[in-house]
């Protein structure tokens, strides 16, 4: 597996936590196939604009001198939309370990202001800087068209799924929802990842981090196809057709004949619940923040950060 094909398979799983993170029910039980459809596609299509996400990833990677081993990620907190160019507001703790490391801390994006905790420390972006960013941002989204949902992105979530079922789901934040599952079509997904990358407002976004990729070759794209083994997806959309969780589930394994030296199979997971949606999030500032020159300098870097 060559390093573009394997970026390429990186960045789709990239693609489901976004689907994850993206933000009714039919009533009753039981059935599938178009009523599935249609509950999934309705969910999909429905921004939701505030609620507490709680977001656990978790992958293990074989093969790659650089990626091996096991890896995970949590974020939890609330979260709540301002508009289509403006930053959301959030206060989230995050977890990631992987490689026998472990790091802890939060982000928070208030109303003027941004925050990061780091080692038990905040600090605080200021508001000048934070009003600088936060203008660079509805910029970038004006001149993309400021997309709000997967359609938006050219991402049809609800297209991947076959063998649909629908059932009654589990009460998430007290409210009932239905559940509906089935396994992904491949080739639909990674299609849909190749749009995703020549989004205008994916691309403004990339290119601005100097991280645009390259859109992939037909002989990367079946590639990813091939290696792809297995996906299954879960989602409970409740009665107002709110996307409260979505679980998915994929393997994969290097084509036979490809360069064994890099990434060569793995197993990834990705699951997003949403509690309390509606209302206002109770986004908290930390106390007493130290500049964050502060926490640059300790990592070696001096000045501000750059803007977007």
């Amino acid at each position: 597996m060559t390093i573009r094909t394997r970026t390429f398979l990186l960045g789709l799983i990239a693609i489901l936590a976004l689907v994850g993170a993206g933000c009714g029910g039919d009533q009753g039980g039981g059935g599938g196939g178009p009523e599935a459809r249609a509950l999934l596609e309705r969910a999909f299509a429905k921004p939701t604009d505030s609620g507490d996400l709680s977001l656990e990833g978790k992958a293990d990677l074989k093969g790659s001198a650089s990626l091996n081993g096991e890896y995970s990620i949590a974020i939890s907190g609330p979260i709540q939309a301002r508009g289509k160019t403006e930053l959301p507001l959030l206060d989230w703790d995050i977890a990631v370990e992987g490689q026998g490391q472990k790091l802890e801390g939060a982000l928070v994006l208030a109303q003027d202001n941004a925050f990061v905790e780091f080692q038990g420390q905040s600090y605080e972006l200021g508001t000048a800087l934070y009003q600088q960013i936060a203008q660079s941002y509805a910029q970038q989204q004006q001149a993309a068209g400021a997309p709000q949902t997967l359609e938006d992105f050219g991402v049809d979530p609800a297209s991947w799924l076959e063998e649909r079922t629908v059932e009654d789901g589990e009460q998430i934040g007290g409210d009932a929802t239905q559940l509906v599952s089935g396994s992904v079509d491949v080739e639909k997904l990674v299609r849909d990842g190749v749009e995703l990358l020549e989004n205008p407002a994916v691309r403004s976004q990339l290119e601005s981090q100097g991280q645009a990729p390259e859109k992939p070759t037909d002989e990367e794209i079946g590639q990813v196809e091939e290696a792809i083994k297995d996906i299954t997806l879960e989602a409970n959309v409740d009665d107002e057709d709110n996307l409260r969780r979505l679980l998915i589930d994929l393997s994969f394994e290097a084509p036979e004949g490809s360069d064994t030296s890099d990434l060569e199979s793995g197993t990834a997971s990705i699951e997003t619940t949403l509690e309390s949606v509606g209302g206002e999030a109770d986004i908290q500032e930390p106390a007493d923040p130290a500049p964050i020159s502060e926490l640059l300098q300790r990592f070696g870097l001096g000045g501000t950060p750059a803007l977007p």
